[in-house]
């Protein structure tokens, strides 16, 4: 009989094989972060994101750590690599029970999945540096409820009626991202209309995300049941309309917001959050969708986020980033708004016609910005909105004095409309100091920007209906 016993010489070549393998698993993390960076047409590192951070520097030390302790134990003889026989079997003992988990995951099945804009989950964000963020201050919690929007929890079905219900629509200057649940706007609002008052009570729901157009707004409508359920909309319009026709130099967007709305509809229906694109492949996996925490959070546990932003790690570096790419960038002159205000004006009367079709009472709002002619250079040096062309490689930035002369007309129009079929309009622009006592950078509410949005809505709602005769 032949021996068939693996010889000496032979297993240790499997051993050499096995131990360089095992890098397989950093390489196609990293290939998959480098594609999704290239595909995306995202920044580099800083488009990566909190998590992709993360997993790219953990991946370039594993592959450095694997590299170096294979040299020493072949080449420079400091050790046997023997030794690294235990660990090598824990590592893939790891990955492949990861690979059978992911497995496993896929084919369980999912069970009933809720509309939302936000999942249900709490995310603590890094403590915002003030001198990224004037006016922010402290660490931020973000709290999204059952109904799928962000705020408190709405009463149990038996109360509902009982309850006047509200809920606020727009991008991210509704959305507060940097303040904390008790600092929004919203939940402001929400607690001085029911301090005022003891015979209606209110709960008010959050329902901004970053990015959010007029276009998307129709779409939440028809998809998140909260929004029907609804006695109040309010919308907060404009910004995130006037950008794309700032980017597409005066040319059409709606078929592009069209497309980018269904998605953002399909999203909804798949129980809420960010939409993944394509690449990164890793944060489209189940096992990462049902064990992702806050990146954000857990990376500020392990060092201030003044250090964080050094290493460009966090949403306080990328701003400052933005604020550097519009600094270095050549000024370029406003592109004719006319199309874009004529779709703007289209967007809003399909918004009008759903709240009437649905017999929703609906308040629409201008957008507030700090836009104006005479900024001084620190508060130039917070701006970085108002670019042409792509986002990413634009050809150059408007003035502060066009951006907001832009706004002003995307204003007027929302203005224009109201008066003509009149809507129920709130001019909000006019009401908020257009400098750093309000914003911490062109259009976003600092903590007192809040303040002064949420008294000026709490004044005209408690002078309306159910709150006054």
């Amino acid at each position: 009989m032949s021996d068939r016993r693996i010889s000496p010489e032979t297993a240790n070549r499997l051993f050499h094989v096995a131990f360089l393998a095992q890098l397989v698993v950093p390489l196609l993390f990293v290939a998959d972060l480098t594609t999704a960076w290239w595909v995306n047409g995202n920044l580099w590192w800083y488009g990566f994101g909190a998590t992709g951070q993360a997993a790219f520097v953990f991946c370039i030390f594993w592959i450095v750590t694997v590299l170096a302790l294979y040299f020493l134990g072949r080449y420079a003889n400091w050790f046997s690599l023997a030794w690294l026989k235990g660990p090598l079997v824990a590592v893939y003992s790891v990955v492949f029970a990861l690979v059978v988990l992911e497995l496993f995951l896929q084919v369980l099945p999912q069970g009933e999945i809720k509309p939302a804009l936000w999942p249900p989950v709490r995310q603590a964000l890094l403590e915002p540096d003030p001198k990224l963020m004037p006016g922010v201050h402290g660490d931020s919690t973000f709290t999204g409820n059952s109904v799928g929007i962000r705020g408190p929890e709405l009463p149990e079905l038996n109360d509902r009626d009982q309850v006047y219900k509200i809920v606020t629509v727009g991008g991210s200057t509704t959305e507060s991202l940097y303040l904390d649940d008790s600092e929004e706007w919203p939940h402001l609002i929400m607690e001085s209309l029911n301090a005022a008052q003891e015979t209606n009570p209110v709960w008010i729901g959050n329902a901004g995300q970053s990015g959010r157009n007029a276009v998307d707004h129709l779409e939440l409508m028809r998809t998140l049941p909260i929004l029907a359920e609804a006695d109040l909309l309010i919308f907060l319009l404009g910004l995130n309309d006037l950008q794309p026709t700032l980017a597409f130099e005066g040319e059409t967007t709606q078929a592009v917001l069209e497309d980018n709305a269904a998605k953002f509809g399909r999203q909804v229906l798949r129980g809420g959050g960010y939409p993944r694109p394509g690449f990164p492949v890793f944060k489209r996996l189940d096992l990462f969708e049902r064990t992702k925490t806050s990146s954000a959070a857990a990376m500020a546990s392990l060092a201030p986020s003044s250090v964080l932003g050094r290493v460009g790690v966090g949403p306080g570096s990328y701003i400052d980033l933005r604020r550097q790419m519009r600094a270095g960038a050549p000024t370029v002159s406003l592109p004719d708004l006319q199309l874009g205000l004529e779709e703007y004006r289209l967007r809003i009367e399909d918004i009008v016609q759903e709240c009437e079709s649905r017999g929703i009472r609906c308040l629409y709002l201008t957008q507030p910005s700090m836009w104006r002619s005479d900024l001084d250079e620190d508060e130039k040096k917070l701006l970085w909105f108002g670019w042409i062309g792509r986002e990413f490689d634009p050809i150059g930035y408007v003035t502060a004095r066009d951006a907001g002369a832009a706004m002003d007309s995307y204003n007027q129009e929302l203005l224009n409309i109201c008066e003509r079929d009149g809507l129920e309009c709130l001019d909000l622009a006019a009401a908020v100091p257009k400098d750093v006592s309000s914003f911490y950078d062109d259009v976003h509410f600092n903590e007192e920007g809040a303040r002064t949005v949420s008294s000026f809505l709490t004044e005209y709602l408690l002078s309306t209906p159910p709150f006054s005769e």
